[in-house]
């Protein structure tokens, strides 16, 4: 190989590994995200819910949270009532979220310390469901935090545990809800807390009928 031609090729590698690698398509991101749950057939935790605003005040509600595929869930207080907030994504998160929703991939950023995809996840149909960020580990595909956009936001930051040695599965959520007309647009603040979890131990279809069901905040 002569001078030139080894020249040559080598220009040829420097600009080619130049060039930016390319991102993932919002599609295939939330397919991986939606796919960490594909080993997982039912699963349930003891849950609990501290929220504090300017006109709700709640202190260790404990609940018992139910997930089996496809797609259902049921929160069961463990003594008195149970409520939780709205939207939040339980179950298979991202799933969740993203149901019946246009995923658009923004960028690409830190949040919390780990590298994500910023997705904006917008309603297909008239349902009213607001948009909405949402931020996904570029590793391990797992939900980081969301908001949604719109005058009623909501904001939420999540942290996982692992289960069995292999599941992923959240370990708290703390969420922001801000209402426009509340005093001084101040944000409810919840902390919702998950232990004790149980996977694929066969939950009967009968634990998900609606009578009784936990009432969104």
């Amino acid at each position: 190989m002569n001078r030139r031609v080894a020249l040559v090729l080598l220009i040829g590698l420097l600009v080619a590994g130049s060039e930016p690698a390319r991102s993932e398509s919002a599609s295939s991101i939330v397919e991986k995200a939606r796919n960490r749950f594909a080993a997982i057939n039912d699963y349930c935790a003891d849950m609990r819910l501290d929220m504090k605003g300017d006109k709700v005040s709640v202190k260790g509600m404990v609940m018992r949270f139910y997930y089996k595929k496809p797609d259902k869930t049921r929160v069961i207080a463990k003594d008195g009532f149970a409520a939780v907030p709205r939207n939040l994504g339980l179950g298979n998160p991202l799933k969740e979220l993203s149901k019946n929703a246009r995923p658009t991939l923004l960028r690409t950023e830190k949040k919390q310390g780990t590298d994500c995809y910023v997705l904006q996840l917008d309603p297909v149909n008239a349902s009213g469901a607001p948009s909405m960020l949402v931020w996904i580990d570029r590793t391990r595909y797992l939900v980081r935090a969301t908001s949604t956009l719109g005058p009623n936001k909501l904001d939420t930051v999540w942290s996982y545990t692992r289960v069995a040695g292999k599941h992923d599965l959240p370990s708290r959520i703390e969420a922001d809800l801000v209402v426009p007309g509340e005093t001084g647009n101040r944000p409810t603040k919840a902390t919702v807390t998950f232990s004790n979890y149980q996977v694929n131990k066969g939950i009967s279809d009968s634990i998900f009928q609606v009578q009784n069901q936990a009432k969104p905040r």
